[in-house]
C-alpha cells in the first residue's frame, strides 16, 4: 500500500474504533482540515491528529526507513476561516488535543496492511510533547510513552484508550 492509500485507509480504521466505543466521534479530515477526528464543540470539543507509518514501504529498502512521526507546531491554516465559518482554531499550534501514531511493523509476507489487527496505536496527548517537531517509534516504544501520559493499544482497544485519555485533558 502507498502511503496516499494508507493514511486514508488508516483514517478509515481509526474512525471505525472511535466511533464503535463513540458515535459522537466525527471524522473531519475531508481535504486539508487541520485535524482529523472530533467530538463536540467549542471549548469541550477534543481533536485528534493521526499520524500512520509502515515498515514496508513501496519506495525504500527496510534498512533506510526512518521511523518518526512530525509533530511541528503550524501556523493557523490562510483558508481556514473561509472554510470553517464557525469553528475556533488558534492562531498557531498542532490543533489537537491528543494525538494516534499508527504504526504498521511487519515486514514480511504475512504483511497486510488492510488488517487492523496487525497495526499498533500510541495515543499521546499534545500537551506532552513540549517543543518536540517529531516523535520516533523508539520512543514510542520506550518510557517516555508512559511518562508522558500516553498508551501502547490494539485497534480492538483503541477507542477505549482514547476515551479514557480525554478524561483527562
Amino acid at each position: 500500500m502507498d502511503n496516499r492509500e494508507r493514511g486514508s485507509y488508516a483514517e478509515a480504521m481509526v474512525w471505525q474504533a472511535l466511533f464503535i466505543t463513540d458515535p459522537a466521534w466525527e471524522w473531519v479530515a475531508a481535504g486539508w482540515h487541520p485535524w482529523d477526528f472530533q467530538k463536540g464543540n467549542g471549548i469541550k470539543r477534543i481533536r485528534i491528529q493521526l499520524k500512520q507509518s509502515a515498515a514496508k514501504q513501496l519506495w525504500t529498502p527496510r534498512s533506510k526507513a526512518i521511523h518518526a512521526f512530525s509533530t511541528q507546531i503550524k501556523n493557523k491554516p490562510s483558508y481556514f476561516k473561509r472554510d470553517h465559518l464557525d469553528e475556533q482554531i488558534e492562531e498557531q499550534g498542532r490543533f489537537c488535543e491528543l494525538f494516534i501514531f499508527a504504526w504498521h511493523g511487519i515486514f514480511n509476507k504475512t504483511c497486510d496492511q488492510r488488517n487492523p489487527l496487525q497495526w499498533l496505536f500510541y495515543v499521546v496527548p499534545e500537551k506532552s510533547l513540549g517543543s518536540k517537531n517529531s516523535v520516533r517509534l523508539i520512543d514510542l516504544e520506550s518510557s517516555w510513552l508512559e511518562q508522558n501520559g500516553g498508551r501502547k493499544t490494539s485497534w480492538i482497544e483503541l477507542g477505549k484508550v482514547v476515551e479514557q485519555l480525554s478524561k483527562n485533558l
